[in-house]
């Protein structure tokens, strides 16, 4: 999914194009951020991990009532993240139909009806 993200026929720019079969090795394409955020976030997430586990074993009386409490809060952080992506995509379905593509807000036009830039959040109004 990452190669698939950094190549493409839609880049901004590249580096290091070439090779037998022409590979660019490097370019910044228009999904190269999104797949990036997702990467980081999780890194973010595991970074946290034993800070949070710490925790847990410092207010709890026992390691297995640690244990439980750091599972409960992963369940609990899996479970509100995949509550928001399959509202996210339900709210995209409905308001785009079939064409929604997997990056909801790039259904969004650029411009609004007047040329001004379109900012996405504006849509909640309508």
């Amino acid at each position: 999914a990452l190669l698939g993200a950094l190549g493409g026929d839609d880049g901004v720019g590249g580096v290091g194009a070439g090779g037998a079969a022409g590979v660019e090795w490097f370019a910044i394409r228009s999904t190269t951020f999104p797949t990036l955020t997702t990467f980081v976030s999780a890194y973010v997430g595991h970074f946290l991990a034993p800070t949070i586990w710490a925790e847990c074993l410092e207010a709890a009386d026992s390691p297995q009532a640690a244990w439980s409490t750091f599972r409960g809060i992963v369940v609990c952080s899996f479970g509100l993240a995949g509550a928001s992506y399959i509202s996210f995509g339900v709210a995209g379905y409905l308001y785009f139909g079939g064409a929604v593509r997997a990056n909801v807000l790039t259904n969004f036009p650029a411009m609004d009806a007047d040329g001004n830039p379109h900012i996405w959040i504006d849509r909640i109004r309508e």
